[in-house]
């Protein structure tokens, strides 16, 4: 997950009509550029402008703000560490700005193609699959690979990649939706933290875990933590010397046949053949 820390010179103050005004500059940031910078935080950038809250002005981005209460003027300078895409709260006295985070322009996802033929005997699952993976510049080969195989191992009528990719702070990786757009499986890649998975579960009631980590790490972590019908969330995992050699294959364009068989999945990847072991254990 990508993280921007960014220093903010915040005001704010009652004006001679009694509404309160917010004012901001962007001090420091260490963003990849100070211009990225600026596009994310052109709400608090806007010098002359206000952040009112019975006004809409142009250059705020997706930012608003409402007046809790009136009061003369505050300044404080702040640090804020904020993932990309992550829901942010400022707070300068009684006025609460919120706003949501994009990624600075400099940062590009790289898009790569698997054309997949998937045969899960074990799940009765035959599908041609051609998948457009999103992958984030802080996301590693290993992890989209252990992203395309929940994906493909999951496969039903209405899987999708989450929008956000490992950028998503409010999504899974992947989830399955119904016809209304609800999700009704919730499935996580790596080792996702225990809030995470504990909403995902309550929300979809179905929720699974695919890692490409030692998978008794990822279970250390979740002990004695609270997480809904934890016992029923299984946790699977692949020997890791498979992951690093399919990692190490993936190309811009990819063609795939990945079948399953009795707990065994079998992988050829742009022309190599692997196997491993489909490990699965209850989270909790």
């Amino acid at each position: 997950m990508e993280v921007t820390a960014v220093a903010l010179e915040l005001c704010r103050e009652t004006d001679e009509q009694g509404q309160v005004q917010m004012f901001g500059r962007v001090l420091a940031s260490t963003a990849p550029t100070r211009d990225s910078t600026m596009d994310c935080f052109q709400a608090v950038e806007c010098g002359a402008a206000s952040i009112g809250p019975s006004s809409e002005r142009s250059g705020m981005g997706a930012w608003h703000a409402r007046t809790v209460e009136r009061s003369t003027r505050a300044r404080q300078i702040i640090w804020l560490s904020i993932a990309y895409g992550e829901n942010v709260l400022v707070a300068v006295g009684g006025f609460v700005a919120t706003g949501r985070l994009g990624p600075p322009m400099a940062l590009s996802a790289t898009l790569h193609n698997f054309a997949v033929q998937l045969a899960d005997v074990d799940r009765g699952v035959y599908e041609d699959l051609e998948l457009r993976v999103a992958r984030h510049p802080s996301e590693t080969a290993e992890y989209m690979i252990t992203r395309i195989l929940a994906y493909c191992l999951q496969y039903e009528e209405g899987i999708v990649f989450s929008d956000g990719g490992i950028s998503a702070t409010d999504e899974p990786a992947v989830q399955v939706r119904d016809m209304t757009g609800r999700t009704t499986a919730w499935i996580e890649v790596g080792a996702p933290d225990a809030d995470r998975i504990h909403r995902g579960s309550k929300l979809a009631g179905r929720a699974v875990v695919y890692t490409h980590r030692d998978p008794a790490k990822v279970l250390a972590q979740y002990a004695g933590k609270k997480i809904h019908n934890v016992a029923q969330i299984p946790l699977f995992s692949f020997d890791r010397a498979f992951i690093d050699e399919a990692a190490a294959l993936v190309d811009r364009r990819n063609t795939a046949t990945l079948s399953v068989t009795e707990g065994v999945l079998y992988l050829d990847l742009n022309g190599t053949s692997l196997r491993t072991d489909v490990t699965e254990q209850p989270l909790g």
